[in-house]
């Protein structure tokens, strides 16, 4: 597995760290689906954060998943906002996140919300009360 694709993250602490990442394109009950995996720019790591996106309709994508496996180089590092953004330039889909709407079949958790909320906060997302799905929306961009 080859990660050659590089993202610059802004972390927490307010400094800018360069990762890697591969991106794997897969299935999940028959969808197509995207998994970004996620490692240090020194390449030493044992495990790799990762974020996953559901291929919806060919226009949009929904984030199913971002694990930084409570790894001390991945957490507060800015990577899963960067990787939202990733996702939308290099799949060319709008990106969405899951809801915690009963009868949907999906779930978002607390710390995904937080993710999302800095997003919006950045006005780089819109929060839809209706479908409780986050957007992210680059053209809101300053």
């Amino acid at each position: 597995m080859e990660f050659k694709n590089q993202i610059n993250c802004t972390g927490r602490d307010g400094e800018e760290r360069i990762f890697k990442y591969h991106l794997k394109e897969s299935e999940e009950n028959g969808q197509k689906k995207w998994i970004f995996m996620v490692v240090p720019e020194n390449m030493q790591f044992n495990e790799w954060f990762e974020l996953s996106v559901l291929d919806l309709n060919g226009n949009e994508g929904k984030v199913v998943m971002m694990n930084h496996h409570k790894r001390p180089e991945y957490i507060a590092m800015g990577i899963p906002e960067r990787l939202i953004e990733e996702a939308n330039i290099q799949l060319d889909l709008t990106i969405k996140s899951s809801s915690n709407k009963l009868g949907v079949g999906e779930y978002r958790t607390p710390n995904a919300e937080k993710v999302w909320e800095r997003l919006v906060e950045r006005d780089l997302a819109e929060y839809n009360d209706e479908t409780d799905e986050y957007t992210y929306i680059p053209s809101l961009k300053n």
